[in-house]
């Protein structure tokens, strides 16, 4: 019986979310996260695929995408799924499988739910107690946020990030919102 097809609302954002086989290991070594975001920045290019906001954690990816088009969504993750296995294969001498099937997908329909899609994405190390501040995490968009004085020529900065400039009062306040989660908890 074949596969349901994805529903994908071109000129919507989509959070994703893809886990390793078994929640297994994906991300072993630096090079590991640095091939799949090499190649996530090359495909999203290719296919007109824009990425608000990403967070690469040991086992499973979060994704903030938003597609041009209706099926780049699904080239690009099978693209990129399909890369990252045969990278991880060669490195480690195995075969088969890295992912848990599918990929899953929720459509993020207003600004502010990708406002705070975009934050639950880069909290997540956070949360998982990997790091004491979010911008100490690596692998994860939110260091290369406007807010904090960089810029990240592979995420694509959307209207509401951008009031926060580093020369701002918008800095300041975009940091506040971001730290708020962990800033309650201490």
């Amino acid at each position: 019986m074949p596969r349901k097809a994805r529903i994908v609302i071109p000129g919507v954002a989509h959070h994703v979310v893809q886990r390793g086989h078994n929640r297994q290991v994906v991300f072993a070594a630096d090079e590991d996260f640095q091939f799949y975001l090499e190649n996530l920045t090359e495909l999203k290019g290719e296919l007109d695929v824009r990425l608000y906001a990403y967070c690469l954690m040991t086992n499973h990816v979060h994704l903030l995408l938003m597609p041009a088009q209706g099926q780049t969504l699904a080239s690009l993750l099978k693209a990129l799924a399909g890369r990252q296995t045969r990278y991880v294969n060669r490195v480690e001498g195995r075969s088969g499988t890295l992912w848990e099937g599918r990929y899953k997908s929720s459509p993020v329909d207003t600004e502010s739910h990708l406002l705070e899609c975009s934050r639950y994405i880069e909290l997540n190390p956070l949360r998982a107690g990997i790091v004491g501040r979010p911008e100490q995490y690596r692998w994860s968009s939110f260091g290369a946020r406007p807010a904090y004085g960089k810029t990240a020529a592979s995420i694509w900065i959307p209207a509401i990030w951008r009031w926060a400039r580093p020369s701002s009062k918008g800095k300041v306040a975009m940091r506040r919102l971001c730290h708020e989660v962990f800033d309650h908890r201490s």
